[in-house]
């Protein structure tokens, strides 16, 4: 017999695709679909980001790039998945994939999330809903404390 079958310890996984490099790999059910090597370049450069705006406060997106070496597409996805947001007052947002609008964070406005939520009765997660800044003025990135 096989021992695995029997074990508690075994953690069982599906196959996917890693979203960066296209290999497949064995996901558990949690992460951000990204196959071992990917996920650990990520926390690298996720840290290195993090790391920065700590240390210096709320800063431009150029800045970032420009002093960790992250790339503004790493950036992006960082603000799409909900790890970062852009505060009030900057002259960067970026903008809700239904309707246009501008969001700090994740991929749709809240009214936009609820009426997707409500039209096809999935979920969303709460980093995907980005919230509109008050005013659309200047500003920098900073680090969302939540993770």
């Amino acid at each position: 017999m096989d021992e695995r079958l029997y074990s508690l310890n075994v953690k069982e996984g599906t196959l996917k695709t890693c979203k960066r490099c296209k290999r497949a790999f064995t996901y558990y059910g949690y992460g951000y679909l990204y196959c071992p090597t990917c996920t650990e370049i990520d926390s690298e450069n996720f840290q290195k980001v993090k790391d920065y705006i700590y240390e210096n406060g709320v800063s431009q997106l150029i800045e970032v790039v420009e002093q960790t070496g992250v790339d503004e597409k790493t950036i992006t996805i960082y603000l799409k998945e909900g790890r970062l947001e852009i505060p009030e007052g900057s002259t960067y947002y970026l903008s809700c994939e239904h309707c246009g609008t501008s969001i700090r964070s994740g991929r749709y406005c809240h009214s936009c999330a609820a009426a997707l939520i409500k039209e096809f009765n999935t979920t969303i997660t709460y980093n995907e809903i980005g919230s509109k800044p008050k005013n659309e003025n200047t500003g920098k990135m900073r680090f969302l404390d939540n993770m």
